[in-house]
């Protein structure tokens, strides 16, 4: 995830308390220990924002072992998606049309999530989410205009990154994307913790499964 108190937050959720930190370099926490389901050991790190600070992070971490990569972030919804803020977008694949993400894209338009993760994901949280595509772009409230080809549900900064990355290393990854509020209809910091909580616990069964 890209805010650290988010990280912080499903650390206190997802982890035996007191959830110890793994990393504080540059702000951007992340806790590693024994999860609150006794079933393994769960890392959570903040990812920092945009797809340049996450494709940073995730190739420190794929060399120091990760395999399998879940986002918990955030995205807002585009004006024909009928997305509610609150609600989660399980990413089933991303418009590369920033920077980070079209360069790892290597020419690719779209890149995709894991099939495996995506059906266990979906099937996780069942009527809780929906499945589509996201737009990453570096400036969301000016995405280029060619992206619009591509009808997206929400639009996020850092998905294509993470799966053009992972792609590229053979390494499975999947974002599950709460939907942020508008100035219209804003979304409280409790309920977007709440959507948070959720998707986190389903990151956390699909990393232990």
């Amino acid at each position: 995830m890209g805010d650290p108190g988010r990280a912080l937050f499903l650390a206190q959720q997802l982890l035996v308390p007191p959830a110890p930190m793994f990393n504080h370099h540059r702000g951007l926490w992340g806790y590693s220990g024994p999860a609150a389901s006794g079933k393994g050991n769960l890392l959570i790190q903040g990812a920092g924002m945009g797809g340049p600070s996450l494709a940073a992070v995730v190739t420190d971490l794929i060399a120091l072992g990760a395999r399998t990569f879940v986002r918990v972030g955030t995205a807002s919804a585009t004006n024909s998606s009928g997305l509610s803020p609150g609600g989660i977008l399980i990413a089933q694949d991303a418009v590369a049309a920033d920077g980070a993400g079209n360069a790892l894209a290597i020419g690719e338009q779209i890149v995709s999530s894991d099939p495996d993760l995506m059906a266990s994901a979906a099937a996780d949280l069942q009527h809780e989410a929906t499945v589509g595509r996201v737009l990453s772009c570096d400036i969301p409230q000016d995405p280029p205009d060619w992206a619009a080809a591509h009808s997206s549900a929400a639009i996020d900064m850092s998905t294509a990154a993470l799966y053009a990355l992972c792609s590229r290393e053979g390494l499975a990854a999947i974002s599950l994307l709460v939907i942020t509020g508008t100035q219209s209809d804003p979304l409280t910091e409790e309920a977007l913790n709440s959507s948070v909580a959720v998707a986190g616990a389903t990151a956390a069964r699909l990393l232990q499964a």
